[in-house]
Formats: structure tokens, sequence, C-alpha cells
């Protein structure tokens, strides 16, 4: 996907995942070219409170990608706290579709930023998952959106 179709079709994403009903929090970022959502999940077996998204474009694979924290409720003496979690299979804290493919990296998400910690879903297959044929390139952030995005909220439940 080229940047300036992902950059032409982000308003689009931004405008969708406003109105879902598992979106808590969204900051749109056009300067950017960056979502950043709280995602409500259902994480009582591990305490979770949210998970944290951020969408941005891979210079690399010219692609979205998709960054993940998660984020625990915890107490310390006696109050209520939240902070990020990072356990080492995520699979088995989130459900996951199996074929994601994430790594825990160190990830400046702009050139201004400090280096924070992050899941990265690799971005290495989205166009064959996707499909990149040129007659969806105009709706590609939406169709790579359904499969990285909206079908897996739904198990988040």
């Amino acid at each position: 996907m080229k940047f300036e179709d992902y950059k032409n079709q982000l308003p689009w994403l931004k405008n969708t995942l406003q109105d879902h009903a598992k979106v808590t929090n969204l900051r749109y970022d056009p300067s950017k070219s960056t979502i950043h959502i709280h995602v409500r999940c259902n994480g009582r077996e591990f305490d979770l409170s949210h998970l944290e998204c951020k969408i941005m474009y891979s210079q690399t694979y010219h692609e979205p990608q998709l960054l993940l924290r998660i984020w625990k409720l915890s107490q310390i003496e006696g109050i209520t706290c939240v902070e990020p979690w990072f356990p080492k299979e995520l699979d088995h804290a989130l459900p996951m579709p199996n074929w994601f493919r994430f790594g825990l990296d160190t990830v400046s998400t702009t050139s201004t930023d400090e280096s924070a910690a992050w899941y990265s879903i690799h971005a290495c297959d989205t166009a064959n998952i996707v499909g990149d044929r040129p007659i969806f390139q105009p709706t590609y952030l939406s169709r790579w959106a359904s499969v990285f995005l909206f079908d897996w909220f739904q198990n988040l439940d």
C-alpha cells in the first residue's frame, strides 16, 4: 500500500473506529498519520483494564501496522492502579488469531517519541492476507481493518 493511499483512507478508519462499541478512547493525528485507541476487553481471568492499540504506517513493509499494549489492573497498598503488562505468551492472555505473528519490540512510534515497549503485529504477510490486487487499493485499509481489527475485536468478549 502506498503511503498516500494509507493517508487518504485513514479518516474513514477513524470514523469507523469512533463508532465501534469496543473503542473507549480514540486519538487521530493526521499530521503523523496515526490512530491511537483504547479497546475494552473481557479480561476477568487476568484483571485486564484495556488494550491500547496504535495504527501507523510501516515504511519497511509499506503496510498499515498494528501496535498493541495490554493494561492490567493491580492493587498497590489497597489502591487500584493500571499498569502495562507484557505476558510471555500473549495468545494465552488474549484471544489472538493463530495467523497473527507478533513480537515484543521497543518501538519509536514517531520521530520525536522516545522508544517504548509494544507488541507489534508483524506486517510481512499483510498483502497476502488482505489482497493487494490493484482493484482492491481504494478499499485496502477497510479490508485491513476488517481482518486485523474488527474480526479480532469480536473475540475479546
